[in-house]
Formats: structure tokens, C-alpha cells, sequence
């Protein structure tokens, strides 16, 4: 018999299907796996803002994992367990990322914030935003000229930054890394993502584990991206969607099915019942 307590799950080609929906058989699934006492948990690059309603309106999704394990909140407490960049490395980001031009987007509090100056078609055209990415930040970004990140006590939760140029994006990672003190990873092939060393998905997973009293080999982490890597490496069993990156698919136990076959249905029959 399954001893999982918790499955923690990407959105974007991993929980939500082609549509960006969760499919019926996945909400079928996740009932089932919440009657068997199994925590389903959206885990996401997202900031609070960000995540869709069919998210943090859901009645079983009591815990998100948001900004790359920046943030793990409690949707019944309203508490939040943070591992935010400090001011002096977020200040160090920001001064590597005026040295390449770029679109820069800042999660904080749970709000995603983008550069007043630069939030237009224009720019957001010239630094390789795609129409999906700018409709995604006029919707859910709140436009400001960065200042309030001047404040002494400024935690940031994640950057993410698009680039036009893919030598200027290798050129900024390069520099990030060198730092030591923040990780990177990506969603899409020209951003990057921005966060701490102390976060990550699988970091925050555990931690989350280890406060309900969950073994970690009681864990599964499910993903598509290479902002996943974190949570695949380090849950007990780490599944990777067949639309991954092939990079994801070198670090997985298995490779499950596409993400527009339902996961979590999969995930249930395969590894559950």
C-alpha cells in the first residue's frame, strides 16, 4: 500500500492541461487523493498575485508553494513560511541586471511588480517578451519605478528576467552565479528566475513536509521545467511530465505521461491506489 502523504505539483504543462485548466480527470483525481489523505500541493515560479483563482480558491489546495520555493503559505493560517533574498543580495542582483538590457519583473509579498517605464509593448517586444508573458503581466503585474525597493528591510521573494539577446542572458547567468548566493532557472528558453540559494521548490517542499510531520520519502514532486529541478532532485520520488525539457528528464526517476493526459489521475492510478 502507497505511504504518500503529499504530491507536489507544477502548473504550467504539468497540473493544467493544454487549455491552462485543470481537466476534469485531474479534479476527479485530486477528490480521490485528498479522501485517501494525500495533500496535493500547486508548486509554482508564481508569486501569490500570479496564481489563478482556480488555484487559491480551491477548497483542497490548503498549502502553495510560491516564487520558487520563496514562499510556502498557509491558505487556513494565512502564515507564511519565507526564504527571501536579502537586501544586500538583491541589491547586488539589481546592479548586475542594469549591465544587460533586459525585462525585469520582481516578486515581493506576494505581488508581482515590473518596471513602470518599461511596461508597454515596446519594451517588453524589444527584451523577447512573448504575447503570452505580456498579457500575463498586464493582467496580474502592478507597474511602479522600483524605488520601494530601496527600503532597508526589501526581501525579495524572486526576480524574473527576460532577455532578446541569448549571449546577454548567458553573459547576466554567469555573473548571478557568481555571486553565491542565488540560484537560477528558467521557464522559458530567454528568461531566467531569480532566487535564493536558501529556497528552490524541493527545499520548500521538505520544509513543508517536515512541519506536518511527513516523511520525505513520502513525498513525490512532479514537474516539466528547469525551475522543477530543485523539487524533482529532492522529493522522495521525483516524476517528470513527457513534455519536459530534456534536461528536467535526465534528473527524474520516471517520465510520466503528457500533461495534457492528467497527471494527477496518473499519478493516482501509477503510484496511489
Amino acid at each position: 500500500m502507497s505511504t504518500y502523504k503529499i504530491i507536489s505539483t507544477d502548473l504550467d504543462g504539468t497540473l493544467f492541461n493544454e487549455h491552462g485548466v485543470i481537466s476534469p480527470e485531474n479534479e476527479a483525481a485530486i477528490k480521490e487523493l485528498h479522501e485517501r489523505g494525500v495533500l496535493v500541493v500547486p508548486n509554482s515560479g508564481r508569486c501569490l498575485s500570479e496564481m489563478p483563482a482556480i488555484i487559491t480558491d480551491h477548497a483542497l489546495f490548503r498549502y502553495l508553494i510560491q516564487s520558487d520555493g520563496a514562499v510556502v503559505y498557509d491558505k487556513q493560517t494565512e502564515k507564511r513560511l519565507t526564504r527571501c533574498l536579502p537586501k544586500a543580495v538583491s541589491d547586488a542582483v539589481f546592479e548586475i541586471l542594469k549591465d544587460h538590457p533586459a525585462s525585469v519583473s520582481v516578486r515581493q509579498d506576494g505581488f508581482c511588480y515590473v518596471r513602470d517605464t518599461a511596461h508597454n509593448d515596446a519594451d517588453y517586444i524589444k527584451n523577447g517578451v512573448s504575447r503570452g508573458w505580456r498579457d500575463h503581466f498586464y493582467k496580474t503585474a502592478t507597474p511602479t519605478d522600483f524605488s520601494m525597493f530601496d527600503a532597508p528591510d526589501t526581501a525579495i521573494e524572486m526576480f524574473c528576467v527576460f532577455f532578446a539577446d541569448m549571449q546577454e542572458r548567458e553573459a547576466c547567468i554567469q555573473r548571478l552565479l557568481a555571486l553565491g548566493t542565488v540560484q537560477v532557472a528558467s521557464t522559458d528558453a530567454n528568461n531566467i528566475e531569480v532566487f535564493s540559494v536558501h529556497a528552490g521548490k524541493g527545499k520548500a517542499l521538505l520544509a513543508l513536509a517536515e512541519s506536518l510531520g511527513i516523511d520525505k520519502k513520502d513525498t513525490i514532486g512532479v514537474g516539466d521545467s528547469t525551475n522543477d529541478s530543485d523539487m524533482i532532485l529532492r522529493a522522495g520520488t521525483g516524476l517528470v511530465m513527457e513534455n519536459a525539457c530534456p534536461e528536467l528528464k535526465a534528473l527524474g526517476d520516471t517520465v510520466i505521461c503528457h500533461h495534457r493526459d492528467h497527471a494527477m489521475r496518473y499519478i493516482l492510478e501509477h503510484y496511489i491506489k
